[in-house]
């Protein structure tokens, strides 16, 4: 018969070789993967692989393995002109583009987007500009029935939304990328070329604002407009959409066009100066 000591240590699993030290490398590598978030959340310009790979204190094929990881799950992107990486919409629907600027940003324009939604009846909705999208970072809907939804952290293609134009027009750099590239035709509406797209950038740089009539979807229409901050930049984008069927109609847009440009300047007037330095 064993003795009780005997039995525990016989009874006990044996050790599994190497295990302590897979351990030791998931937690490193778990590690990394946070760092390199926090090193995207914060960046102000596009993260290179062998930057990321200096912050990091890994290899560059380490680096550009944890980037291609994050691109597919929606933590990363490569930036426009492909020369780097930058947030992706994951990152901005659970930390922002710049925490403190999105924290100002809605603070400043929620209670114009109640204001605008009872006033029109329509939904009201925040957006910035990420890479060739727009990406929704606050919404008000409206309680009259609706085709599409904006939720925060929703992404669409800028090239064929009222809020995207009026970012684009802004952001000329941007615009000429997304030339370049291409623009993809979603609907028989959606902005045909790149010089059709330049002249609705010029009409927003003269009126305002932007409008969309079945650009994106079929059944959708809206208007927008940039909320420019003191130091001229165009920091998100005021818009108003709807079904095509209640307000498709041009002179419904523009009215709409003229109460997002209004309600733009309100929130712009509203940021404070802390605004500069929070978004670099």
């Amino acid at each position: 018969m064993r003795n009780d000591a005997a039995a525990s240590v016989a009874d006990e699993p044996a050790p599994v070789p190497g295990a302590g030290r897979r351990a030791d490398t998931n937690l490193r590598s778990v590690a990394t993967a946070l760092q390199l978030l926090r090193e995207l959340a914060n960046a102000d310009a596009p993260l290179g692989v062998t930057e990321a790979a200096r912050r990091l204190g890994v290899a560059p094929s380490t680096a550009h393995r944890l980037l291609s990881t994050m691109v597919a799950a929606g933590f990363a992107m490569r930036s426009p002109a492909g020369r780097g990486y930058r947030r992706g919409p994951e990152l901005v629907r659970m930390f922002g583009r710049r925490p403190v600027q999105l924290v100002l940003l809605r603070d400043a324009a929620h209670p114009v987007l109640e204001r605008v939604t009872r006033e029109t009846g329509e939904t009201a909705h925040l957006s910035i500009l990420e890479g060739l999208d727009v990406v929704g970072i606050d919404h008000v809907e409206s309680a009259a029935p609706l085709v599409f939804r904006h939720p925060i952290g929703s992404r669409v293609p800028a090239h064929a939304t009222a809020v995207g134009h009026a970012l684009l027009a802004f952001s000329p750099e941007a615009a000429e990328v997304l030339i370049e590239e291409g623009l993809a035709r979603l609907t028989d509406s959606t902005v045909p070329t790149g010089a059709a797209l330049r002249r609705s950038l010029a009409d927003v740089r003269r009126r305002g604002y932007a409008v969309n009539n079945r650009q994106w979807h079929a059944e959708t229409a809206g208007a927008a407009a940039p909320i420019i901050d003191r130091s001229g930049e165009a920091v998100a984008a005021l818009g108003i959409s709807g079904p095509a069927s209640r307000i498709g109609r041009r002179e419904i847009l523009d009215r709409l066009g003229r109460i997002a440009r209004a309600a733009a300047a309100e929130i712009a007037a509203r940021l404070p100066d802390s605004m500069e330095s929070a978004h670099g």
